[in-house]
């Protein structure tokens, strides 16, 4: 008596953490995602932190121990403030 083999499970698509550093940034971090989203991945958007600054350290934890790359939009500070003098 043969028994069948187990097929093999189906491999997970990679995930993709995307992380940007203020609001501005929202619309190419949902583009980007559409884009990944076409190319087979998985995006994980982080989208906010918690009121609490003391929660994102875990927060980011929690959220890239799962993924397989990290994508960080950033911008330079505003331009008003490269003048001043701090």
């Amino acid at each position: 008596m043969s028994a069948d083999p187990a097929s093999p499970p189906a491999p997970r698509p990679p995930r993709v953490f995307l992380s940007r550093t203020t609001t501005g940034l929202a619309g190419l971090s949902d583009e980007i995602a559409a884009i990944l989203c076409g190319r087979g991945a998985e995006p994980v958007v982080q989208s906010g932190f918690l009121p609490d600054w003391r929660s994102v350290p875990q927060l980011l934890q929690d959220q890239l121990h799962s993924c397989d790359s990290v994508i960080a939009l950033t911008m330079p500070p505003c331009a008003c403030l490269s003048s001043a003098r701090f």
